[in-house]
């Protein structure tokens, strides 16, 4: 019952999983290419990053944006690519129980011999699932795209920086649908989430010029304070993001069986 439940979910869904990949797709394909000019005249990139203020550059992975994986990360992962993929994540997180409440979508599955405990688990993975194709679509274009750039990638770096996009992703994702399935409310669900995205990025990125050893609270630290897209897989990091998705995943698991439905 469960699965059946996930892949309605995605059938349902499958237009925006296509679209959000072929955005990540044009997103990679757009900045990768370019660092071959960046590599042919370093020197005048660093000159462009001397007229930032050192804590900016450093706080955003500028310093290293002439080598391959900080380039990557500065460009796509840590950036533009990050975005859409936690743009897309949180917007199905809180469509998946409160938006189709609100729409009166989410009666045929709650209303029928169905536990609630499965909807919810069912859409859970479904979501889940949506960020993860995603994320393996940006590895295999940056990966694709890595050799005739001139970026040279090793795999496991790219699979590194793959696993830590995702989890972010995986993460904010299911703090929307876990407010949303406590709420009801999908405007709380997608503030929540917003709100928690905003705060993680600018304590991973400028905590530190405010308050030495902020950004370790950050689960952006936890996913790029490693750099993995250059030193490869942080155990620890993702250890602290699968632990944080799973109170997530359990905390509207918990909730949303025991509140009454709008539908």
């Amino acid at each position: 019952m469960i699965v059946s439940i996930m892949l309605r979910w995605l059938r349902t869904h499958r237009a925006g999983l296509l679209g959000w990949s072929a955005g990540l797709i044009g997103v990679t394909s757009m900045y990768l290419p370019f660092y071959t000019t960046v590599a042919l005249d370093p020197e005048l990139m660093d000159q462009y990053m001397s007229a930032l203020p050192p804590e900016v550059v450093s706080a955003f992975g500028f310093d290293d944006i002439t080598s391959p994986g900080g380039y990557v990360h500065s460009t796509v992962f840590g950036l533009l690519g990050l975005v859409l993929v936690l743009i897309a994540g949180i917007t199905r997180g809180v469509r998946a129980i409160a938006g189709d409440e609100q729409t009166g979508s989410l009666e045929t599955e709650v209303t029928a011999a169905v536990d609630r405990r499965d909807v919810y688990i069912g859409r859970a993975l479904g979501v889940t699932v949506f960020v993860v194709i995603l994320g393996l679509v940006t590895g295999v274009a940056t990966a694709l795209i890595s050799g005739p750039s001139g970026l040279d990638l090793p795999l496991d770096r790219v699979a590194a920086g793959v696993a830590a996009l995702t989890l972010l992703g995986v993460v904010h994702a299911l703090i929307a649908l876990a407010v949303g399935a406590a709420t009801g409310r999908p405007n709380i669900a997608l503030g929540v989430a917003v709100i928690a995205a905003v705060l993680g990025y600018f304590a991973h990125n400028l905590g530190p010029m405010i308050a030495e050893g902020i950004e370790r609270f950050s689960p952006f630290y936890w996913a790029y304070g490693n750099r993995p897209l250059s030193e490869g897989f942080d155990w620890g990091g993702l250890g602290l993001l699968l632990i944080l998705t799973v109170v997530a995943f359990v905390a509207g698991l918990v909730t949303f069986p025991r509140r009454d439905l709008g539908v």
